[in-house]
């Protein structure tokens, strides 16, 4: 197995002949581990109900395995690693064919899932279920009183269940053993909790700030143990948690967390419980761990030494992307030493290459927390030994070294950001946040891109990071970022593209707005991952745009691969696009998002015979055509909200009416829903005056509920 593959550490985990699991065999598709092939018959343990649970229990909990395959002499049976009471499914093997049941065509073609649906539902894997209880846990924790009668609040609530996960990594892992608990008189984690023994945990967190050092296990060694101060009923919700009880449904689960073998990069998801709220004002979202993969691939994918490469990421966040690029570094490193890296060999690593900011302090614990994690992971015991024992030996303190955070040194545009402020990185990789601030609040972002000059549409500030970017940068360096779709594909953003294209040279786009559902919860928008570095300046000083320069353009469709967990690149999603084109008008970027050289040939034959918009403007103008209305805004606050009784003597379309067919029928019209949408955000009088007269059958309100707002068509009067 190569080191350097994405799964290197998990796939180790799986077929290590002494582990816990000793899988004989692993499938992987697109570079996921799916498939899982165990030993059975009369000897094998796992003829023993309750082995064969605990063995699917751990696979589980490594979030990539989806079916186990228990092969015996005589037949296959498989099983689903998530928790599906009495689920399995037989294949004799005597009637196994190359296109049959369980073969890799019946996984790639989907097949397998349309039989068993219920071993694919995402809400099942353990990163779901682990992210909804954390952040329920969280919740419920804020509320509970503490031992003076305050609530625990938010703020200690997540640091007491970020520390919890810490540690029960720690355990999990063996790092923190009998012997360690021994040597300093303490229980378990999970006993303690249980026990509500504060002095106990005050002890634990003592010596383990003492051994391990680190910006996480405690905030300030000046005050107390945040544990002594808090409620029975505190203790009594953490405890809940690390049985992994669904907190939602009270009810205990059939799969515990093992965190022996939950991934780094799904732990860095605590992100989501961690910032609650606050991400959503930030416009800054949890990366998905297969979204992740697909980036950092992408950002070392030209690398000519991994080993050389300085990684900035100016939004850190949880760390889920620079987490899964350190483990590459390590995969790299261990593959050119052919030796497991010491764990001085790790740190050395991660103090050199590895470096974020954010404005959030909580995001960079996370960060802290993760990469913590990677470089605690598979160490071997002598590691171990000197991280207890040696006081030379501790994990490196990461804050105002390689992350900063706050509004000065974390903030990306700020002066005092020690890391943007110099051109020294090879890499920049990053989810930016996604904001478009309404027209009352400013902040350094604004002001920077005031003093600049550079187009920013509609104030987007991930606009304003990757113009930034660029001077985080040394040369031949290059970046690596999640954009929001709209940004490149916007007809209003042509003049920053535009702009943006003579500074800098894009060498890969690939366009997941046909995955956004899949990829994202909470209804965020579509996103592109961009693979760009800055321009070399011509010899007259200019920066210029070769008429010859191309680059790739991807639009990957979604298929069965997700529900395995992977991202699927195919060749024909693949496209050659002219960079002058696009700088000159970005509406191929659109077209080519379900059109290939022949559709773009088709489509050119016939705009010479007229198009649509001819309709709404030019001589042969027949349409007026006017943007609709927001039914939601979240910058109009809802005392500023009006009433919507302008609207009520207008016909209205539902937009899902479209979905089943373009055509409009008169039946599809229905009474404007007065009940549902009493009051509304704004309502601009020039929409009023767009319909001047009764409503008839070509005047309409076409609306899209929780959404921006969908343009209005209607017939132009004779003049």
């Amino acid at each position: 197995m190569p080191q350097d593959h994405p799964y290197a550490p998990e796939l180790r985990d799986l077929l290590n002949p002494n582990g816990e699991i000793q899988a004989q065999a692993v499938f992987d598709v697109d570079g996921v581990p799916t498939i899982s092939f165990c030993v059975g018959g009369k000897a094998s343990p796992l003829q023993d109900p309750a082995q064969l649970l605990q063995l699917r229990q751990r696979i589980w909990n490594q979030g990539l395995i989806t079916v186990v395959l228990v092969v015996d002499p005589d037949m296959a049976t498989a099983y689903p690693a998530s928790a599906v009471p009495g689920a399995q499914a037989t294949l004799k093997l005597a009637d196994a064919k190359v296109d049959g049941p369980w073969s890799s065509s019946d996984l790639l073609s989907g097949d397998v899932r349309e039989r068993f649906p219920t071993w694919f539902r995402l809400e099942d894997r353990v990163d779901r279920k682990l992210l909804r209880n954390l952040n329920l846990t969280v919740r419920d924790l804020a509320t509970c009183k503490l031992r003076d009668g305050r609530e625990c609040g938010k703020s200690a609530a997540q640091y007491l269940v970020g520390q919890a996960l810490f540690i029960s990594y720690l355990e999990h892992r063996g790092i923190v053993d009998e012997p360690y608990r021994s040597k300093n008189k303490v229980g378990t984690f999970v006993d303690l909790v249980a026990g509500r023994d504060r002095d106990g945990l005050a002890q634990l967190l003592s010596s383990l700030k003492d051994d391990f050092n680190g910006d996480f296990l405690e905030p300030d060694a000046k005050k107390k143990s945040l544990w002594l101060d808090l409620g029975n009923a505190g203790f009594d919700v953490v405890a809940d948690f690390l049985h992994a009880t669904d907190v939602a449904n009270a009810q205990p689960s059939l799969f515990p967390y093992n965190f022996r073998y939950i991934p780094v990069e799904l732990l860095s998801g605590i992100y989501e419980s961690f910032l609650g709220d606050s991400k959503k004002e930030l416009a800054a979202y949890y990366t998905p761990r297969h979204l992740a993969n697909v980036v950092v691939s992408q950002a070392l994918a030209d690398s000519r030494d991994l080993l050389a490469e300085r990684i900035y990421d100016g939004a850190c966040g949880s760390g889920i992307l620079l987490t899964t690029a350190f483990r590459r570094l390590i995969g790299a490193a261990e593959a050119k030493a052919q030796r497991q890296l010491s764990l001085r060999d790790r740190i050395e690593l991660l103090q050199t290459q590895i470096f974020g900011s954010d404005l959030s302090e909580a995001a960079c614990r996370v960060t802290a927390f993760s990469l913590y994690l990677s470089l605690l992971e598979q160490l071997q015991p002598t590691d171990i030994v000197a991280l207890c024992e040696d006081e030379n030996v501790k994990l490196p303190p990461l804050r105002d070294f390689n992350l900063f955070c706050g509004p000065d040194k974390g903030n990306f545009f700020s002066s005092q950001n020690p890391l943007a402020n110099r051109r020294k990185f090879t890499l920049f990789l990053s989810n930016p946040p996604w904001s478009e601030p309404d027209g009352e609040s400013t902040g350094l972002a604004d002001e920077w891109a005031a003093e600049q000059g550079y187009p920013r549409p509609l104030r987007q500030i991930a606009a304003d990071f990757v113009w930034r970017a660029g001077e985080c940068l040394g040369p031949e360096g290059r970046m690596c970022v999640i954009l929001p779709m709209t940004l490149l594909l916007k007809p209003t953003s042509q003049a920053f593209i535009s702009a943006w294209l003579t500074q800098v040279r894009w060498k890969r786009l690939i366009n997941f707005g046909d995955l956004k559902e899949l990829l994202f919860d909470e209804g965020r928008a579509s996103c592109i991952v961009l693979l760009a570095s800055p321009r070399v300046v011509s010899e007259h000083d200019e920066w210029i745009v070769p008429p010859t320069e191309k680059f790739e353009y991807w639009v990957p469709k979604a298929d069965v691969g997700l529900a395995f967990g992977r991202i699927s690149l195919h060749g024909v999603d693949r496209h050659q696009v002219q960079t002058q084109a696009i700088a000159r008008s970005n509406r191929e970027l659109v077209t080519r998002m379900w059109g290939d050289e022949f559709d773009m040939a088709l489509w050119a034959r016939l705009r010479l015979r007229g198009t649509f918009g001819d309709l709404l403007r030019g001589k042969h103008k027949r349409w007026n055509r006017r943007k609709g209305f927001h039914r939601i805004d979240s910058h109009v606050e809802a005392e500023k909200h009006v009433s919507s009784a302008p609207l009520w003597n207008m016909k209205f379309l539902r937009p899902e009416r479209l979905y089943r067919c373009p055509v409009v029928a008169a039946a599809d019209l229905e009474a404007f829903p007065r009940d549902e949408m009493s009051v509304l955000p704004s309502l601009d009088a020039s929409l009023i005056d767009f319909f001047p007269a009764p409503a008839s059958s070509f005047q309409m309100v076409l609306l899209r509920i929780g959404a921006s707002a969908r343009r209005s068509l209607r017939p132009r009067r004779p003049s």
